[in-house]
């Protein structure tokens, strides 16, 4: 009987798995002081320079803008959404 090699991840298994692994120590590179410690100067260099940006505080601005826009959009279209839902369940219009 010939045995046979496993089988190999998928591709698109793959790149979700290797850009979890890059955001996971995007975070812990740039954890901010008070939460984990400060971040390697040359690395918060590096994550503004490929953001395009000039400095780590204008990227970490703009990261705080993205996230609560993003944090808008859940409860405008989730929240309300399950809102409309559990009215439609009680009956309610």
């Amino acid at each position: 009987a010939r045995s046979r090699a496993r089988p190999s991840p998928s591709r698109p298994a793959a790149a979700a798995r290797l850009m979890k692994d890059v955001q996971t120590a995007a975070r812990l590179a740039t954890a901010r002081a008070g939460g984990g410690g400060a971040p390697v100067p040359a690395l918060r260099d590096l994550f503004a320079r490929l953001a395009g940006m000039d400095d780590f505080e204008t990227l970490l601005a703009r990261l705080d803008e993205a996230q609560a826009r993003v944090a808008a959009a859940f409860e405008e279209v989730v929240v309300a959404a399950a809102d409309a839902v559990e009215k439609t369940g009680r009956g309610e219009s």
